[in-house]
């Protein structure tokens, strides 16, 4: 179709109270069918501007109250950009993607290029993927240097430098060998397999022939054991191993032990400590005095009972002597214990050598009853351990080796380690860093807030007031500085700048261009406020964006749009210093609005600086260069046939058959609507709404087959009655 075809159709309500204003701009492409059209709708309540393409509604703004006000749609009509009466605006809800300097997004919201936001920002989802307050903790307790993933080689030689005693590795298996294959050492144990060996040790040191071997058969003795000689046949040197009367016996003589032994017993010893009863003396030495260990007799013990004891502070003492020779040259020893009365508190039992005329200084024996703190005794090893392999608790040390806690543990002062290895439980509470549970550092899984999915993550824990948190910095900073903040409602705040999105190989230092710097796609749900200026005026701080859309956003200096700008209730776009002349939304009274100042005299619509239209404003006359164009509607051939005003105003019938029409959709009372019909005859009968109205009250009669007739229909009563007029009749 050629330029000159397009045109433009214009469809006025004045005089009728049922039509709807429109502007049909028709023939853009060469079918000519190509349509545009501009319509304020009304239903009687609200009252919308659409506009409309060949296939649907693409463009609306309207004034309902309780719904949609404004709508973006694709070429069938379907919403890609809504604004709700509450301000709600949705972007791609059925399909699509909106895109940010790219013509081909991938996602709701696909940004290429770098964003610029002057301001805060709250994100209520993720980033990435990732939770950016519980990441970012994460990330500041990763040690420097640590790599991505290891080989199994690598894993298993990591393992084996912190493996072994106390290290706490639990393992599945030993040599391929499950744990209950094993006999337990430290708790009762049962096994039902043959144990075979030499020798079967049982306590301590005790050592067993080679040759020797004890064998339980698999039931309970009730009656003697009885040890073989040698070999497997009985002999009469077998000797039997009896209970009797609650003693144990062997070969029928009393076993003594430490609870059978003692006075009464019976027990007849052959020597006491290895002395005969004719080697040892008890003595009275009471009147004797101390005697020097040059008068100790040899080869005798000697038990006195003397007060002259030198250095010692009992009354009292009972004194063991020993000497193997007779002779100054040979040493003694005593032994010596509290012989005084209950108000002698020293109980300790003493020891002393001595050579010649001159004994030794008292030397305290330690016993159960009197070592432990306080007294004074400074062993060698504890435990066959030297002192230097404890820890002190009194000094600056350094332990070489693993130190495991399982209980409580409280460090009051400085502890510098090398590695701090916690149990392996699940617990907030691992370290605390106050006097409480509620300021802990733990490990624990079962997280699902954020990111983290019902899985392991380190905890660090605050009590539940809102204006405690956790803080980062220098140790320049004051108590009211700092580098990073984080409140334990979620507020987050950073004294400088963040990079987000480049990897785990970025080596940028954020802040060089801009405050926040994010790599990849952003979604932001609340306002996009601009910063104040520094005088104090709220956004007006110059704002460029690529693509995209602000919501309620006021700008008094430079912004670069190349999307959907978002109005509050009268608000604009403002053109010149005036707001004379500017569109706004009236939110007192539903309407957009475009007006002018005083000195404009017109609307102009223009292609290429050509004038094409133009609305005179104070005439309210339109004055179009070029044809007006409508569309032309071909309706059913037969049957019942709609003439649908929302359609068209241009009808054309080509007969198949009879036909009824119903005309519909007529402009409201008190407006006027129009349209022409054309009728191809093919010698079939047309049966005519009842409200026509013809010239006489008789339809016209049609034209022989294959002739074309013209008709006109006008109402303005909203279709109450059409007029109806004959235009020619008998046209080939």
């Amino acid at each position: 179709m050629a330029n000159s075809d397009k045109d433009i159709l214009i469809t006025p309500n004045r005089g009728s109270s049922s039509a709807d204003p429109k502007i049909e701009y028709v023939g853009a492409d060469s079918s000519g069918s190509d349509t545009i059209t501009v319509e304020t709708l009304y239903d009687g309540t609200n009252t919308t501007l659409s506009f409309e393409g060949s296939a649907g509604q693409l463009f609306s703004v309207s004034n309902d109250l309780s719904g949609t006000i404004f709508s973006v749609n694709d070429v069938s009509g379907i919403p890609s950009i809504e604004v709700e009466d509450d301000g709600t605006v949705t972007l791609a809800e059925y399909s699509g993607n909106v895109g940010i300097g790219t013509s081909s997004p991938s996602y709701k919201l696909d940004v290429s290029g770098n964003t610029n936001v002057t301001g805060n920002i709250t994100v209520t989802g993720t980033v990435d993927g990732r939770d950016i307050a519980t990441d970012g903790t994460k990330l500041d307790a990763i040690e420097s240097g640590a790599t991505a993933d290891q080989t199994a080689s690598e894993i298993l030689t990591a393992i084996k430098t912190v493996d072994g005693a106390g290290s706490g590795l639990d393992a599945d298996t030993v040599d391929g060998i499950q744990a209950s294959s094993f006999l337990r050492s430290d708790a009762d144990d049962t096994f039902t397999g043959i144990i075979t060996g030499n020798t079967l040790k049982l306590g301590g040191s005790e050592i067993l022939s080679s040759s020797a071997k004890l064998q339980v058969n698999g039931f309970q003795r009730t009656a003697n054991i009885y040890l073989h000689e040698g070999g497997n046949t009985p002999t009469a040197n077998n000797k039997a191993i009896s209970n009797t009367s609650g003693n144990l016996e062997w070969d029928g003589n009393k076993v003594w032990h430490a609870g059978n032994d003692g006075a009464g017993s019976g027990l007849d010893a052959d020597t006491v400590d290895g002395l005969h009863s004719y080697q040892v003396k008890i003595r009275d030495a009471r009147n004797d005095g101390d005697i020097t260990p040059t008068d100790s007799p040899d080869g005798i013990a000697t038990f006195t009972f003397t007060d002259d004891i030198a250095n010692s502070t009992r009354n009292w003492d009972s004194v063991l002597t020993m000497k193997g020779w007779t002779g100054s040259t040979y040493r003694a020893w005593q032994l010596m214990g509290n012989a005084s009365t209950s108000t002698q508190t020293d109980t300790n039992l003493y020891f002393r050598e001595g050579l010649g005329s001159s004994w030794g200084s008292l030397q305290k024996i330690w016993t159960s009853g009197n070592d432990g703190p306080g007294s004074g005794l400074d062993a060698d090893t504890l435990d066959g351990v030297n002192s230097t392999s404890f820890l002190r608790s009194d000094a600056t040390d350094t332990a070489s080796g693993a130190i495991t806690f399982t209980g409580t543990t409280n460090f009051q002062n400085t502890l510098t380690y090398s590695l701090l290895n916690g149990p392996g439980t699940q617990t907030r509470d691992k370290i605390r860093v106050w006097s409480s549970s509620s300021y802990t550092i733990g490990m624990k899984s079962g997280y699902t807030f954020g990111s983290l999915n019902n899985d392991y993550a380190m905890s660090f824990q605050m009590n539940n007031a809102s204006n405690r948190g956790f803080w980062w910095g220098h140790v320049d900073q004051s108590d009211a500085q700092g580098a990073m903040a984080l409140s334990t409602n979620g507020k987050l705040t950073v004294a400088d700048s963040i990079r987000l999105g480049y990897g785990v190989s970025d080596t940028t230092i954020p802040g060089a261009t801009y405050k926040l710097d994010v790599n990849g796609s952003g979604s932001f749900v609340g306002d996009l406020v601009p910063a104040t200026d520094t005088t104090g005026n709220v956004g007006t701080q110059a704002l460029t964006w690529n693509n995209g859309r602000f919501k309620y956003l006021t700008i008094d200096n430079t912004i670069t749009v190349r999307a959907w700008i978002d109005l509050a209730d009268s608000d604009g776009i403002r053109f010149g210093t005036s707001d004379d002349s500017r569109f706004w939304y009236n939110g007192s009274t539903n309407n957009f609005i475009v007006e002018m100042e005083s000195a404009c005299v017109g609307y102009q619509w223009t292609d290429n600086q050509t004038e094409r239209m133009y609305l005179e404003k104070s005439t309210g006359n339109l004055s179009i260069t070029g044809q007006y164009i409508e569309d032309y509607n071909a309706t059913g051939t037969s049957g019942a046939v709609t003439i649908d005003l929302d359609t068209g105003n241009n009808f054309s019938t080509a007969m198949a058959g009879a036909v009824t029409y119903t005309f519909s959709n007529a402009a409201t009372s008190g407006t006027v609507s129009s349209f022409t019909l054309k009728v191809v005859n093919n010698g079939s009968a047309i049966t005519w709404p009842s409200s026509v109205d013809w010239p006489g009250g008789t339809a016209p009669t049609l034209s022989a087959s294959g002739a074309t007739d013209y008709f006109v229909f006008i109402t303005h009563d909203g279709g109450t009655t059409w007029y109806g007029f004959t235009a020619g009749q008998g046209m080939a």
